[in-house]
Formats: structure tokens, sequence, C-alpha cells
């Protein structure tokens, strides 16, 4: 089950994300290694 929180939190990196790779792809390799500690830390 996914909660609302969740939904919100995932779409805000979405669009992190995706301003992030029109920029610079490179800051979208960091993001996404920030997100994988962050999903260790709240499971």
């Amino acid at each position: 089950m996914i909660t609302v929180m969740e939904m919100v939190f995932f779409k805000i990196v979405f669009m992190l994300f995706y301003l992030l790779f029109q920029r610079q792809p490179v800051w979208l390799l960091f993001s996404m290694i920030g997100t994988r500690r962050l999903q260790k830390m709240i499971a």
C-alpha cells in the first residue's frame, strides 16, 4: 500500500529528476543514489 505522503514525495522527486536531467544529466545519477539511501532509511 502506498500512502498519500509517499505519492506526493515521489511526484516531487520525479519533477526534480526531470528538471535536473534537462540541465545536467550528471546530477540525475547523484539524485538516484540519494533516493536509494532515502528508501533504505524509510524502509
